[in-house]
């Protein structure tokens, strides 16, 4: 009887020509406990401008030239039984994914391992095994939390707290009756028309002003667009990189 094991992980990731070769040896250490020297390994890749590409070896991966329209958004590494491999060939699988999170591609899985065979014990050993080295690459991922659908709303509180308390900083009451009390116990306010005069001029300047209202409105709308633009662009930058050949994607 077969035991499969598949995990998907909805985070992003950090690839680098390190985590790439780590993830292959542990592959392939585990495909040498379950057939030795009878293993064969497949690599497929395609680029940003649309290229399709088979390769024979991990090498071949890193040797591409991961800038621009040539980088890389998606690359699996499947290791299986070698068909022309001599003894007694078991039926098992091991698999892994990594797919960049962008719009046309949310709904796919941005990191999937799979592991099958007919030795539960080693298909455990080596699901956790990969499971372990993902955990090191693995990044929040932005834009899978920007696509959530509540997200449009917490971002539309935020900028309205904040909003208000950009607001309120115009609309602090001026206690006129305080200072009116005082300028009577002075004895600089005698007359009780020029009492009401000067009560009614600290009642209109207390109140707010229009400007402040307009700003709000145009703060709110302002902070929306910026919190969207920042965080889609944080989500590109470090959300799902290969970081494999190039320094940056």
């Amino acid at each position: 009887m077969k035991t499969v094991i598949q995990k998907q992980y909805e985070d992003g990731f950090l690839l680098s020509e390190q985590d790439v070769r780590r993830l292959y040896q542990i592959m392939v250490d585990a495909a040498v406990k379950v057939n030795p020297g009878a293993h064969s390994s497949q690599f497929h890749v395609r680029l940003e401008n649309g290229s399709i590409y088979e390769l024979p070896s991990v090498d071949d991966v890193l040797a591409i030239d991961n800038t621009g329209e040539r980088s890389i958004e998606y690359l699996s590494i499947c290791v299986l039984p070698n068909p022309h491999g001599v003894g007694v060939q078991e039926d098992w699988r091991l698999f892994i994914q990594f797919q960049k999170t962008k719009e046309r591609f949310r709904s796919t899985t941005p990191i999937l391992i799979e592991a099958e065979g007919t030795s539960r014990d080693w298909v455990v050993l080596a699901a956790g095994e990969l499971d372990e080295r993902i955990r090191l690459v693995r990044r929040t991922n932005l834009m899978r939390l920007l696509s959530k659908p509540y997200m449009p709303a917490v971002l539309l509180m935020a900028c309205m707290f904040l909003g208000a308390l950009f607001l309120m900083s115009f609309t602090k009451p001026i206690p006129a009756h305080i200072e009116l009390e005082r300028l009577y116990q002075a004895g600089k306010v005698t007359n009780p028309i020029e009492a009401m005069l000067m009560l009614e001029k600290a009642k209109a300047a207390s109140r707010p002003d229009s400007l402040p209202l307009y700003t709000f409105a145009f703060l709110v709308a302002g902070l929306t667009l910026s919190l969207g633009k920042v965080c889609t662009k944080l989500s590109q930058l470090c959300s799902t990189q290969f970081d494999v050949a190039a320094e940056t994607i």
